[in-house]
């Protein structure tokens, strides 16, 4: 979900038309594979020279934030807040005005395909 909160910031609509006419390469790789592309990196351009790791595993929290939803007859349901959120993401930002209208789709679409990648990388080719 980074990608997608950065999205009226970042990839705008003007980016994605500038990919379209110029047809830069362009890589989207997913964070879990930064050392893979690093490693790759570093043995072609610079053999001999080992990769350093700095914080490489994020810091998990121990603490679990759950939401109780209550029902019409006073039953609460507890949920986590991720989860929550996940669920009402796009309601939310509707409501509060976050998604900036700008070319949203084409990157959760590019999201999709990263995702599903077995790989965790796509290269993005203009459209046609």
């Amino acid at each position: 979900q980074e990608i997608g909160f950065s999205v009226p910031t970042q990839l705008t609509c003007a980016v994605w038309d500038e990919i379209n006419e110029t047809g830069p390469n362009i890589l989207f790789v997913h964070f879990s594979q930064l050392d893979t592309l690093q490693d790759h990196l570093a043995s072609t351009y610079c053999p001999g020279v080992q990769s350093e790791r700095q914080n490489a595993a994020a810091a998990e929290s121990s603490k679990k934030y759950v939401i109780r939803l209550k029902d019409g007859k006073g039953r609460g349901e507890d949920i986590s807040l991720n989860d929550w959120i996940d669920a009402k993401l796009q309601t939310i930002e509707f409501a509060l005005k976050l998604s900036g209208g700008s070319c949203k789709y084409k990157t959760r679409k590019m999201e999709d395909y990263l995702s599903f990648c077995p790989s965790k990388m796509l290269q993005v080719f203009p459209e046609k």
